[in-house]
């Protein structure tokens, strides 16, 4: 998949989630294509605005993708879900995307882009009861706090609240 501008640099061409991080890394992010385009690639990370899923394997594991995560980190926990029940996900070079990457959401440094960020990377470690990516997400997101100004903490305390609902186990 290619940015839509500049339309030759390889946006996302397979990935790996991160546990540490709480996300996931692109292969050839900002670089040239030089992928064999006969190749099929494993790999645990696909965003979804380019996913094609059979549904079956969604219906019979009952992955589906969280409502509350509509922005942000929707892909990643679906893609880490899909990998924990062991349905693999495949990378092709054949197809070729061009995403216009963050046009809604005002680029990775805007407010509303850091709040979801921060909120949803803490809200999925929360859930998940997922310690590293717990510890990354507070760690990270107070430093921004600090840095930065209050949309992170803001955001922190938001997926607090979100977890209150949530079932105790």
């Amino acid at each position: 998949m290619f940015y839509y501008t500049p339309a030759e640099k390889v946006w996302y061409a397979g990935g790996k989630l991160s546990y540490l991080k709480g996300g996931c890394r692109h292969f050839g992010h900002n670089k040239r294509d030089r992928l064999t385009r006969d190749a099929l690639y494993r790999v645990d990370y696909a965003p979804t605005c380019s996913l094609i899923v059979k549904s079956w394997p969604l219906r019979d594991s009952g992955i589906r993708m969280w409502e509350e995560l509509f922005v942000y980190y929707d892909d990643t926990v679906f893609c880490h879900e899909l990998t924990q029940a062991g349905i693999r996900i495949y990378f092709t070079p054949r197809i070729h995307l061009w995403h216009k990457i963050s046009s809604s959401t005002g680029g990775a440094k805007s407010e509303f882009s850091r709040y979801f960020m921060t909120r949803n990377w803490l809200y999925w470690g929360i859930r998940r009861r997922n310690l590293a990516v717990l510890t990354s997400a507070l760690a990270l997101g107070g430093f921004h706090f600090l840095v930065r100004n209050k949309v992170e903490m803001r955001a922190m305390r938001d997926a607090l609240q979100m977890t209150r609902s949530l079932p105790q186990t």
